[in-house]
């Protein structure tokens, strides 16, 4: 079929005349170039013998330009990425049997567009049964195929981020485990957290956590190459892989340093300033894991040492974490049990007036004694509370118990003063803190001003405006405010003057060092002068000798705890000694 093959046909049309059959060459030419498919012929050597007018039109050529290239000639034209047996139209020469362009194929025209097409390719053999040439029948699938990539990338990225998703992630990480594996190199996988991220979708809305997401995510593209590999793992987690060169495994520590040192700094969100922290777990692969499972846990093993730790900060895998995080799932577990089974207990640590002596009130202290492992600290179940979400019940328990006892000794005739209990930065900030607060008060009868609540610094590390208009709240209900730990937090002084907080209370850090050197004895100076004179009551913590209290009586301090007055008691103890 040809540009030829239309020659000779007879004038009156598809037939010879009336009754003669109908012209089958000038028919078929008719039909080829009527149809929306293009249509490319050659003959037995390749050269292209004719193309109907949707193959010109797809090709952006016309058929005196097409006709008599070579098949190869064509394709290479149109996409050097085709090997020559590749080419459907050699290949059916070449075979005798039908053939078709690789799926996906995208082939350059010569004005340097691109286009992606779909083929059928047969042979064709004369009446003798030889093969006389090769016909293409193909069209553009450019839009399906568009379609078919966006869905293919919808199902391997994130659709917050666009970063990598887990399933992506764990595809390339499988695949750099088996290069590692064949040319004796590293890598590395880092498992990161957010540390703190739920307080911003609890104080400020899921809208803006997740333009917070988008900013660390940029972060982290910043951070790394781009032939590394950063995925959303899920949540507030992300992934780093990390292909390594020969010797460069110390490169990871300086990795991990670099992208906290990036995430810590404030992120412009709505316009709030946010700040955020990560913790990090690091694997290394082949010596912690040669497998993608594997690294990905030991990774995630290292994050919650990590956290920990105090979060933002990195650890590396050891292979004693996985006892550690063992242990920390049977402290899960068994602070789980506790909370049901009547295991826990508060201790009462009373506090004085350094100028009467009188008894002011107490902090509140939870206990946990286990009827197998005995006496578990604070300093280890606590975090675990932090880091799987206990907090708010522990807290809530602990804050409900404390002023049911107060007022009951106050019933009893006592004057015990005032409940302190510590509130962490996860409960306050949870929306449903105020409802719980006021829950308290009406369920146990206790009047606001003897609950004092103790806050740490660190509540105002994430929406620091939001803290302070629920502070404010929470003391325009008669609810007293501490701020806890002061001077080991962060901005202390600056934040200061803006907290409405009644009483400060001095870290037992620095009363320990008021003997120990002239800095330590300053700096307590400097607070307690500081606070008065911002008309906050101020209270030491941690008195443990006799020089600690003189110095801070001579220094006007107004209230003092520690074991040098007492340890925390059980509150049938405290009642007996101070009832």
């Amino acid at each position: 079929m040809s540009e030829r093959s239309t020659a000779g046909r007879p004038a009156g049309g598809a037939g010879g005349g009336d009754g003669d059959p109908p012209d089958t060459a000038y028919f078929a030419d008719h039909v080829l170039r009527a149809i929306s498919d293009a249509v490319l012929c050659t003959d037995a050597r390749g050269t292209v013998t004719f193309v109907n007018p949707a193959a010109c039109t797809l090709l952006r050529g016309d058929a005196v330009s097409l006709l008599g290239y070579s098949a190869d000639e064509l394709f290479t034209l149109l996409s050097a990425a085709l090997e020559p047996m590749q080419h459907p139209i050699i290949a059916v020469l070449a075979s005798g049997v039908p053939a078709r362009v690789p799926p996906g194929t995208i082939l350059v025209r010569h004005d340097g567009s691109e286009f992606a097409i779909e083929d059928c390719t047969a042979p064709v053999f004369d009446a003798g049964g030889a093969l006389c040439g090769a016909v293409m029948v193909f069209h553009d699938v450019t839009a399906a195929h568009q379609t078919m990539l966006q869905m293919t990338h919808q199902a391997t990225h994130d659709f917050l981020t666009d970063l990598p998703n887990r399933a992506l992630l764990g595809s390339r990480l499988a695949h750099e485990v088996a290069l590692a594996a064949r040319h004796g190199t590293q890598l590395a996988v880092l498992y990161l957290d957010l540390d703190n991220f739920k307080h911003v979708n609890d104080s400020l809305g899921h809208s803006a956590g997740d333009r917070l997401l988008g900013s660390v995510a940029a972060r982290l593209r910043e951070c790394v190459r781009r032939s590394d590999t950063i995925s959303r793992f899920g949540g507030d987690e992300f992934v780093v892989l990390l292909t390594l060169t020969d010797n460069a495994a110390h490169m990871v520590g300086i990795a991990a340093g670099k992208i906290l040192a990036a995430l810590a700094a404030p992120h412009e969100v709505d316009g709030s300033t946010l700040h955020t922290s990560a913790s990090i777990g690091i694997a290394v692969c082949p010596q912690d894991g040669t497998d993608a499972e594997s690294l990905v846990r030991n990774a995630d093993t290292a994050l919650y040492l990590a956290k920990g730790s105090g979060k933002n900060t990195f650890r590396f895998y050891e292979p004693h974490m996985n006892e550690e995080a063992v242990r920390r799932q049977q402290l899960q577990s068994g602070l789980r049990a506790a909370l049901g089974n009547g295991e826990l207990r508060v201790h009462y640590q009373p506090k004085f007036d350094l100028r009467s002596g009188r008894l002011t009130g107490s902090e509140a202290l939870v206990r946990w004694h286990h009827p197998v492992w005995g006496p578990v600290p604070p300093s280890r179940f606590i975090p675990v509370a932090e880091d799987f979400g206990l907090i708010g019940v522990l807290g809530r328990w602990v804050r409900d118990t404390a002023c049911a006892q107060l007022v009951a000794w106050q019933q009893a005739g006592m004057a015990p003063g005032h409940a302190a209990v510590n509130v962490s930065a996860r409960e306050l900030h949870d929306p449903a803190f105020e409802e719980g607060l006021v829950q308290t008060l009406r369920e146990t009868g206790i009047a606001p001003e003897r609950l004092q609540l103790e806050i740490t610094e660190g509540v105002l590390l994430q929406d620091t405006d939001a803290a302070l208009a629920k502070l404010c709240r929470v003391r325009d209900s008669g609810v007293g405010l501490a701020i806890d730990d002061f001077g080991t937090g962060y901005s202390s002084l600056s934040y200061l003057r803006r907290l409405p907080v009644d009483t400060i209370k001095i870290d037992q850090s620095f009363v320990r060092a008021i003997g120990a050197d002239a800095a330590g004895a300053a700096i307590v100076r400097a607070v307690i002068g500081l606070g008065q004179s911002l008309g906050r009551r101020i209270v030491a913590e941690g008195v443990e000798e006799s020089d600690q209290l003189d110095f801070l009586r001579r220094q006007d301090c107004d209230e003092a705890q520690g074991y040098w007055f007492s340890a925390p008691l059980p509150a049938a103890e405290y009642a007996s000694r101070y009832g």
